[in-house]
């Protein structure tokens, strides 16, 4: 009875209990996306010169994307390795065609 007394009397000074009956929920972390790597049948059918829609369609959306040269717009693809398939795929853009490929071994 006391308690009701108070939280009338609370309510009247316009004093709030939302933070006593707020309940914590765990934030899940924003999931990263996956690694997809590159098959080595998709590799060897990329060319010098080839264009990056190309090498989009073929090899689709790279693991990891860095920009080289605003002014150019080189850029650098890497497609990374996965249990399956351990070998890291570099592909050098320059000017929107394929300008250096490579593929590595994961150690």
């Amino acid at each position: 009875m006391k308690s009701l007394i108070g939280l009338l009397i609370a309510l009247v000074a316009g004093v709030s209990f939302a933070a006593e009956t707020e309940i914590a929920v765990p934030v899940a972390a924003p999931a990263l996306p996956s690694v997809r790597g590159m098959e080595f049948d998709t590799f060897i059918r990329l060319q010098r010169g080839m264009t990056e829609g190309e090498l989009l369609v073929r090899a689709g959306r790279p693991d990891y994307e860095s920009v080289d040269n605003l002014h150019d717009y080189d850029r650098t693809l890497y497609y990374f390795p996965t249990v399956a398939n351990p070998y890291t795929t570099v592909v050098k853009l320059r000017s929107g065609r394929i300008a250096h490929l490579e593929r590595v071994k994961k150690f």
